[in-house]
Formats: C-alpha cells, sequence, structure tokens
C-alpha cells in the first residue's frame, strides 16, 4: 500500500527550524498521527484502534486527505493484518522525546534536484509521448465535448470527490492497462482518473471503454 504512487508522494512543508528545509509525507504524517489518538498505555492491550486492519487503517487516513491523491496497488495481501502485529509485543519500557523532523541536509536537496533536472533520454520520452497520445485518445472516447475532454485532461489534482469511483478507476487502469510498478509515469494520470468520476459518469461503463482501449497497447516499461 502507498500514499501516492509507485515512485511519487504529496509531499508539503511544516517549518518551524529556523528557515531550515522541512518536508513531510500528507498520507504517512496522517498515519502516524491518527495512531497516536489511540490511547498509547494500552496500545499493547488491544485497544479499540489497535483492532484495525492495516485496510482500516488505510481508509480512515485517506478520508482525511487534502493534498495527497491517494491510491492502493500492487501486493494487497498483508491488509487484512492486524495493525498490532506491525507494533512491536512489548510495551516500551523507558519514554523518552522522540524529534520527529529531522533536518534536511542541503547538499542532499540538491543532489535530488539536480537528478530531476537530467535530461529524459529520447527512448524513454518517445514512450512517454506515446502513453500522452494514448491518454488523449482514451478520454476523447469517453467524452464527446471538448469541454469535458479538456476539463478532464487539464484540471490538477484536488480532494478526491468520488473515492470508490477512483479507486476502481485506479485498480483496473493498473490490471487492465499500464501497470504502475513497471510503468512509472502513467502515475502522472491518476488525477485524470479522478477527473473522469467527476463527471458524474457511470463508472462500470466507464472501465469497460477503458479496458477496451487498453487492448491495443504496444508501449510498457514507460519511465
Amino acid at each position: 500500500m502507498a500514499s501516492h504512487s509507485a515512485v511519487k508522494d504529496t509531499a508539503y512543508t511544516e517549518c518551524g527550524m529556523d528557515g531550515l528545509p522541512c518536508l513531510t509525507s500528507e498520507f504517512a504524517k496522517g498515519w502516524l498521527d491518527d495512531l497516536d489518538t489511540i490511547e498509547l498505555p494500552g496500545r499493547f492491550q488491544q485497544q479499540p484502534g489497535i483492532n484495525r486492519t492495516l485496510r482500516q487503517q488505510y481508509e480512515v487516513v485517506a478520508a482525511n486527505m487534502i493534498a495527497n491523491i491517494v491510491s492502493r496497488y500492487g501486493d494487497l495481501s498483508i491488509e487484512n493484518e492486524l495493525i498490532a502485529a506491525f507494533q512491536g509485543s512489548q510495551p516500551q519500557k523507558i519514554q523518552r522525546p522522540v524529534d520527529r523532523m529531522q533536518h534536511a541536509r542541503p547538499h542532499v536537496l540538491q543532489e535530488q534536484l539536480s537528478k530531476l533536472k537530467k535530461p529524459v533520454n529520447i527512448k524513454a520520452q518517445k514512450k512517454r509521448q506515446y502513453l500522452d497520445e494514448f491518454m488523449k485518445e482514451l478520454i476523447f472516447k469517453l467524452f464527446n465535448t471538448t469541454e469535458k475532454q479538456q476539463r478532464v485532461l487539464n484540471t490538477p489534482s484536488g480532494p478526491i470527490k468520488h473515492p470508490e469511483c477512483h479507486s476502481k478507476m485506479l485498480e483496473a487502469f493498473h490490471q487492465k492497462c499500464f501497470n504502475f510498478n513497471k510503468n512509472p509515469y502513467a502515475a502522472e494520470y491518476s488525477s485524470v482518473l479522478s477527473n473522469i468520476c467527476s463527471e458524474g459518469v457511470n463508472v462500470d461503463t466507464v472501465i469497460k471503454k477503458m479496458i477496451d482501449h487498453c487492448q491495443g497497447i504496444t508501449v510498457t516499461n514507460i519511465e
């Protein structure tokens, strides 16, 4: 399970350390903050909150996201495990404060930015162009007005208004079209899939049309 996609996460600043750069993942922080609401002294005594499965915890946290487009994909075999299984079996004997905010070294951030600025090789660029055109063709098939087509393709990501539809669309796209793990660039279109749901569509009908369109895929491993 992941907060955004196989290759990208939504981060925002939560500063207060003399201007030093400080980023945090909204989903990861939300997950930890929610666990903190469980009565800590009784954490290992099977309190109601700790009886949640990972899937239930995911749904609780996902419902409160603002910036993150949250999705589930990959191997979900652990999602029915209890959170307690990952919290340890013994209570902590010595209570001590934990500094959750780590100082980010500027040179490390600069190194990451440099990697992002490196030009994409021609072969990879052509693969991305293939996916870009593929998605445009899909949207043109699903919607017959220019207004809707442009709205679906260009509306930036925001709060998920139709989570069930969004989840079904992502899962079908991942399983039948472009596997997000093998095609990381496809994650760029998660907001487009969400925008489709915002048009008040019949999700099952749309998924069927999408799967039919995906039968013609000729390029994969799009990074």
